[in-house]
C-alpha cells in the first residue's frame, strides 16, 4: 500500500512538497497568462495569502507567493519561472521563514545575505526592476509568533535587506516599520496566529505594498 502510494506521488511530480509542485505550475500558468512585461510579487505564504489586485498602473499582476518558501528557495523556483517571460517589475518580499528559531546558527546573518545576493543575481536578468521589501515582524503571544521566530533576527535580515537594495541599486520599501510596535514586533490583532496576517493587517500591509509599486514603475518609467 505504501510502495503504491509513493509510485503515485511520485508519478504527479511529488518530491517532498506537493504544495510546492503545484504552486509552480499555478504561477508559471498565471504568468503565462499575463505575459510579459508583468509585475511579480514573490514572497512565502504572507504573499500567497494575499488578496492582490489583477493590475496596479494598468500592468498585470501575478501573486507568486509561495507558502514555507525561503529566500533561496524563491530564487531557485522564480529564477526558473521568469526565464519564459521576462517581468517589468519584480518585487521581492520574503525572509520571515529564514528566521525561524530552530533554524537559527552563528552564520544566520551572513548565509542570508550570502543567499540574498545570490538570488537577485538569478532573478536581474529577465526582471527591467527589482524591489525589495523589509520582513513584517511577527506577534508575540501567538501560537506561531515570537515561539516560532526569532524577532531580532528579522531586524538584523531586515537591515541587510535594505544593504543589498542599496549595494546593488535596487528599489526598497520598508513594509516592517507601519507593522510594528514599540518593540519591533508586529503590533496586536495585526495577526491569525502570531506571522499571517488578519484582514487587519493586510489592510495595512496591501495598501502600503501598491502604493510602494506604483512609486517603483514611476522612477522606473523615468530612468
Amino acid at each position: 500500500m505504501i510502495q503504491k502510494l509513493v509510485r503515485k506521488l511520485t508519478s504527479i511530480g511529488w518530491r517532498g512538497h506537493l504544495h510546492l509542485d503545484i504552486r509552480r505550475q499555478m504561477i508559471g500558468f498565471h504568468l503565462e497568462q499575463a505575459g510579459a512585461g508583468s509585475i511579480l510579487v514573490c514572497g512565502d505564504s504572507r504573499v500567497e495569502a494575499a488578496f492582490l489586485p489583477s493590475s496596479i498602473a494598468g500592468t498585470p499582476v501575478v501573486n507568486a507567493g509561495i507558502g514555507g518558501a525561503t529566500i533561496s528557495l524563491i530564487g531557485e523556483e522564480v529564477a526558473r519561472i521568469i526565464a519564459i517571460h521576462r517581468v517589468r517589475l519584480l518585487v521581492l518580499s520574503a525572509g520571515v521563514n529564514d528566521a525561524k528559531i530552530e533554524n537559527r546558527t552563528t552564520n544566520s546573518v551572513s548565509d542570508f545575505r550570502n543567499n540574498l545576493e545570490t538570488v537577485i543575481k538569478k532573478l536581474a536578468p529577465n526582471a527591467e526592476c527589482i524591489m525589495l521589501t523589509s520582513i513584517p515582524p511577527v506577534e508575540k503571544g501567538k501560537l506561531l509568533g515570537s515561539r516560532f521566530y526569532d524577532g531580532d533576527l528579522i531586524c538584523k535580515f531586515n537591515n541587510e535587506i535594505a544593504a543589498c537594495a542599496e549595494r546593488n541599486g535596487l528599489d526598497f520599501f520598508d513594509l516592517a516599520r507601519p507593522m510594528m510596535n514599540e518593540s519591533r514586533e508586529l503590533a496586536a490583532s495585526l495577526s491569525i496566529d502570531g506571522v499571517h496576517l488578519n484582514r487587519f493587517g493586510y489592510g495595512m500591509w496591501r495598501p502600503a505594498l501598491i502604493s510602494a509599486i506604483e512609486r517603483s514603475l514611476d522612477v522606473a518609467a523615468c530612468r
